[in-house]
Parts: C-alpha cells; structure tokens; sequence
C-alpha cells in the first residue's frame, strides 16, 4: 500500500519533470527560429549567420559607431537612405531614390526629357544658354524679351508690333513714334510702347539729351539753317552748327543732295562728300588741243599751300589752301617742269625739259643741279618726269629717256641706278613717275608696259601690278602718276580711264573718277599727290582738284 502509493507520487513528478522541459525546449525552439529568420543590419544575411549582425556593410564597425552604414561614399547625415548603398538622394523626397526614381524632382517631366532633372520650377532651355525658360527673359535669345515676343520660342522672328510690315527683329522703331528703339532704351523707355516717348522739345526727331551731346540746340530743329534738320546731321556726322562742314566752301545740302539713301561719296573712301573736304580751280585756261606728253606734277606743303609744275610756262606755280593764287617761280630757268618734291623748306624739280634735277631754295634761286651725263652714268638724267625724297632725304628719280630709276643718298651724295629699256622686272619703258612710302617701299609708274612695278629701299624688284593682278579690263590700265597715302596706301593716276585706282597690299581697294571737265572728273588727268592728312591732288590739263 505504501509502496503503491510511493509509484504514484514518483509518476507525478516524472510528468512536471517532462512538462518543465518541454517548456525549455520550445522556448528554445522559437528563440532559434526567430533569430535565424531576422536581419537586423539589412545587409541580405540572417542574423543567425551574420558574423556582424549590426554591420551592414560588413566592414567590421557595427552601425552604431560606423559613420557610413551602407559604404556608398556618402556620410549617413547627409545619406537619405544609410543603409542601402545604391541610393543616397531623394530630390523630391517621394521615398524613392534619385537612382531608381524617373522623375527625380517629381516636376511631372521625366528625367530623359528635363533639361533640368533636379529643378522642380525648370525643365526646359530653349536657346542652351543654361537658363531654364522660366526664369530666362529671353528664352530663344533673339534679343526680343519673351514679354513682348510674340514668338518666344522662335528665334527667327518676334512679331509685327506696329503693323508696318516689318518684323520687330530687324525693325529700328518697333512702336513707330518716331524714335530708335536703341535711344529708347538708353533713355529708359519700351521701344514696344508708342506712348512712351523721350523728351524732344523742338520735335526733330532728336532727344534733348542727344541735342545736349551733338551740340545741337534742342529748341530748333535746323540749329544752322543749311535745310538740313537736326536729326539728319545727327546722322550723317555733320556739323549741325555750320552750314559748310568741311570747309570746302560748299553747303552741306549742296554735297548731301535730295536722296538721303545714296549721299555721295565720290572717291569712295567711306567718307561723305560733306565730311571730305572737296576743292577745285583752274591753274591755267584749257588749253584747246591736249597733249599726253604734258605734266602738271603737284606737291602739298605742312601749310596747305599747293606747287603746280606747269609744264607749259616753265614755272612753279603756288596756290593757297582755298586754291588762291599766291605767286609763281619762274627765275630758275626752268624748262617743261614735269614734277615737284618738297622737303627741308626746299623745291626740288624734274627739270625735263633740261635734263636735270633741280633743288630751288625758299627765295626761289637754284641751289644746287644734278644734269644729263654724256656718258649715261648715274646722276645723269634724260628727260626725267617724276621725282620723290623720303623723310630721309634720300631723292628718287623717275629718268623716263634713259628708262631706268636712280636714287641719290642723303649720307653719302651718291647716285645708283637701277633698270634699262625692257618688258622684263626691273626694266622699264617710260617710266612717268615715282613713289616713295613711309615703310621705303618705292614705286614706279611704268607706263610704256602698262603696270606699277614695286622696289625696296635699295632699289630691289619686289612685284609688278597691272590689269590682271588688279582685276582691271586688259591693257586698260596706263599710271602715269603715283603717290603714298600715310595710310600707306598706293593712288595711281590710271589715264587709260581717267580714274585714281587705290591699292593697298597689292590689292585693288578702290577707284574713283571719269573722263570729263565737271565736279570729280578729269580731263587727261597726269599729276596725283596724297599729303599726310590724306588730302588727295590730282591735276589735269587744266585745272586742280583736291578730295
């Protein structure tokens, strides 16, 4: 009985002995199964078999003291998603990363078609010039603002805004009231708006604060009374204080003419007639029969005055600035004077008809003479036609009969000559004239071969000019007289069609003139000067005129 009873008790025990350790084991069984299933760093390994548990990026620092979880390079405060090493920005804070998301700045635009993937406010830049067009004022650049263009996306065009048919790109007054749009918005108004004006107190045309600058009185709208109004002077560059610009004693309006869309420039040097001072006057009466061998070389003092070698009264004729006739020298006996040089208060002569050069002094008495040589060395001459000197002094000869050029040193009083009777360079057939530039490029007028030859210093063949290297009808080019400008620019005297031909660097740069006796023609024009303010001579037969 008592044993019976010790089984039972021993049973009892035995069953809350089993029951306690089922308990352990299934509180260790689902402490197992949790772990294994969990992954606390997310770095794609269960915790069960993660060496580091709470190291996401398994660079041996738990999170906790590892200032980049996922190792993208980018520090976890400033990292949108710290523990996933793809990601790291979210612009429009969608909780997608820029990398994943297609629309990055969540603007409605997706990334492959903004221009701006990262700017909510911009997506588009018309004209690339990195301003999107929200805030660019001008979107396709035109320089018509996208407030008044009509076409803001059009960089050809800007629209009509005045109705005059002219699209406002290329329209100086896009409102049509009479004033620039550049001098309305230098004055602080819309070129747009026809109601904004600038102040004009005579009407003109012309800003009071443009009549301040010009000079021009704002009050009268012809301030000289030429019959030229304040504003057509403003742009023409005229004096709008004096009725004769140039000084050349002709009116402006005379120069100007009618058509305000061609105001002549004769000698075509970029220069309106009313801005180039224009001079003209008879040295002697046409003669009624004229002769090509005639020359009237000119020479232009620092003072303006004018030296005429008149071939057919033997003299040196001096004429004043405004062509008044001051005095002749005739006591040097001069015969068939062809050409002049001026230089250290002295005339130097080609004395043609004497076979000589000829150096007169200030009261007009020979000074010294270089004449024909028999024996045909240099400083000898035959007949010669054109002569220069260089700022040196050094004297260069045209000696037309012996067909060749000469040049007198001024250091050593020297003569060497350079050239014979030819067609080949360096040679020559009536050479009329010679030019000396301020580089000491010498030029020679060969007028027998039709062409302009170019030397050295030394006299050394350089290059030939003639009709075809200058573009000119063939065989219709004859210098017969030539000058440097100080832009160092070449003016031939082309006979052959009474014109000035200019050449710069060898080029043809420009012509001007025509046969006849009126304003800018010439009546066998055979003598050409350009002075060191640009001043242009040209003689002919008869009569002077000065561009």
């Amino acid at each position: 009985m008592i044993f019976l009873s010790y089984k039972k008790k021993e049973v009892r025990i035995s069953y809350v002995l089993f029951a306690l350790l089922f308990i352990i084991l299934a509180s260790c069984g689902s402490s197992g199964q949790s772990r294994e299933l969990k992954d606390e760093d997310l770095d794609g390994i269960w915790d069960i078999n993660d060496p580091y548990p709470g190291d996401t990026d398994n660079d041996g620092l738990q999170n906790e003291v590892d200032p980049d979880d996922d190792n993208d390079g980018v520090l976890d405060s400033e990292d949108a998603f710290p523990l996933n090493p793809l990601e790291w920005v979210d612009t429009d804070h969608d909780g997608i990363g820029d990398n994943e998301d297609t629309d990055d700045d969540g603007d409605g635009i997706l990334d492959q078609y903004d221009v701006f993937p990262l700017r909510p406010d911009e997506w588009e830049d018309t004209d690339h010039d990195g301003l999107g067009n929200n805030e660019d004022p001008d979107n396709d650049n035109d320089g018509c603002p996208d407030a008044y263009d009509l076409y803001p996306d059009e960089p050809a065009r800007c629209g009509d805004h005045d109705g005059d048919g002219v699209d406002s790109l290329t329209d100086l007054d896009d409102d049509n009231d009479g004033y620039l749009d550049a001098v309305e918005i230098e004055e602080g108004l819309s070129p747009f708006d026809p109601s904004s004006k600038p102040l004009d107190s005579d009407g003109d045309g012309l800003t009071d604060r443009q009549e301040a600058v010009f000079g021009s009185n704002p009050y009268a709208s012809d301030s000289d009374g030429d019959g030229l109004s304040d504003k057509v002077e403003f742009y023409l560059h005229t004096n709008p204080l004096s009725q004769n610009s140039d000084g050349d004693g002709l009116g402006d309006l005379e120069e100007v003419g009618a058509d305000l869309n061609n105001v002549p420039d004769f000698d075509k040097d970029g220069i309106i007639d009313a801005l180039d001072y224009y001079l003209s006057f008879e040295f002697r009466a046409p003669a009624e029969l004229n002769d090509p061998m005639h020359r009237f070389g000119v020479a232009a003092d620092g003072s303006g005055n004018i030296y005429i070698a008149n071939f057919l009264s033997d003299s040196i004729d001096v004429y004043s600035i405004k062509g008044n006739f001051l005095r002749s020298i005739d006591s040097a006996g001069l015969s068939h004077p062809s050409d002049i040089a001026l230089y250290d208060d002295a005339i130097f002569v080609a004395d043609s008809g004497n076979d000589r050069i000829v150096k007169i002094s200030g009261d007009g008495q020979i000074a010294q003479v270089f004449e024909h040589q028999p024996d045909g060395s240099p400083g000898g001459f035959s007949s010669p036609r054109g002569i220069s000197i260089d700022d040196s002094g050094n004297i260069y000869v045209a000696d037309t009969w012996n067909n060749r050029i000469q040049k007198r040193s001024a250091n050593s009083g020297e003569w060497i000559a350079t050239g014979r009777a030819g067609v080949e360079q360096g040679n020559f057939l009536d050479p009329q004239d010679i030019a000396v530039g301020n580089d000491g490029t010498v030029a020679v007028a060969d007028y027998g071969n039709f062409r302009v030859q170019l030397f050295d210093g030394n006299l050394h063949f350089i290059q030939a000019l003639n009709s075809f290297s200058l573009g000119l009808d063939p065989l219709q080019f004859k210098p017969k007289s030539l000058s440097f400008g100080p832009d160092g620019n070449l003016y031939v005297l082309d006979e052959a069609n009474s014109q000035v031909v200019v050449i710069s660097g060898g080029v043809l740069l420009r012509r001007f003139g025509s046969e006849g006796a009126n304003k800018n023609e010439f009546n066998h024009a055979n003598g050409i000067h350009v002075d060191q303010n640009g001043k242009v001579f040209v003689s002919d037969e008869s009569r002077l005129q000065v561009f």
